[in-house]
């Protein structure tokens, strides 16, 4: 349910940007198959939030997320690093012989994968390409807002939260102290919170004098797997130190007024 519907607000959001107004029947079309009240709840939570406007039978980006969606970004690794970035992430599932995959912060709430290699299992990682909404339960997203500016952090937390999350896993204090844990740790464990049998390891990847990372490595994991989700980090952070020698540094997305 809640991968469906990160979904569906991503393809909603930018088919607003593109096409700047949509009436229910587009979106409908567009984002088919869904059900009529499927997209009407969703509508109405997108509304509640301050994400879309909806006026004279037709919706519209609100005005803070026109200039947030300007910036989502579709770059993809340049040819020249792909091989051996690609060679590193390969190396890497087989040894632990479990998917690996390496996110980008491409935009400024947004994430993608920017490589990835999947090994027969469960648990896959989805295309290249694939670019998710900074939703603060993802392992991903929680490596990259642990070492963002604090407002925008606070910002993306009540963004999603508990629009996403029925059960309301976090309150923001214990929020606060997962990604402290990350920052003092250097690495996050997502125990199954996008799914109940998916645990993932994440760890952020920095390039010369980045204080904030705009990488990040993890690994799939089944929630009852032999390994223990600690005993990857350091093979992670091996590949990591190596990746950071090759990686293009990604022009930075960050335009938000929540962030200096």
């Amino acid at each position: 349910m809640t991968k469906d519907t990160a979904e569906r607000t991503l393809k909603i959001i930018k088919h607003l940007h593109e096409n700047k107004t949509a009436t229910y029947s587009e979106l409908q079309s567009h984002l088919a198959p869904i059900s009529h009240t499927g997209l009407t709840n969703l509508l109405k939570g997108l509304q509640e939030i301050g994400e879309i406007e909806h006026f004279d039978r037709v919706y519209s980006l609100s005005y803070f997320t026109k200039a947030e969606s300007a910036y989502i970004s579709r770059t993809l690794l340049p040819r020249p690093f792909k091989e051996d970035i690609n060679a590193l992430i390969e190396n890497l599932a087989n040894e632990l012989m479990r998917p690996v995959a390496l996110f980008g912060w491409v935009g400024e709430s947004t994430m993608k994968i920017m490589e990835r290699f999947n090994l027969p299992s469960a648990l896959p990682y989805s295309h290249i390409g694939k670019e998710w909404p900074l939703i603060p339960f993802h392992g991903y997203a929680q490596i990259f807002l642990a070492y963002a500016e604090q407002t925008f952090m606070m910002h993306t937390f009540f963004r999603w939260d508990a629009y996403l999350r029925d059960d309301h896993t976090y309150d923001y204090k214990k929020y606060q102290a997962k990604l402290e844990n990350i920052r003092t740790n250097g690495y996050t464990i997502e125990d199954k919170e996008e799914r109940s049998d998916l645990v993932r390891v994440v760890i952020p990847v920095f390039l010369e004098k980045e204080k904030m990372p705009r990488y990040a490595l993890g690994v799939n994991l089944n929630s009852n797997d032999r390994l223990a989700p600690e005993s990857v980090v350091p093979e992670l952070r091996k590949t990591a130190e190596k990746l950071s020698e090759l990686l293009p540094p990604l022009d930075s997305p960050l335009t938000s007024p929540y962030l200096t």
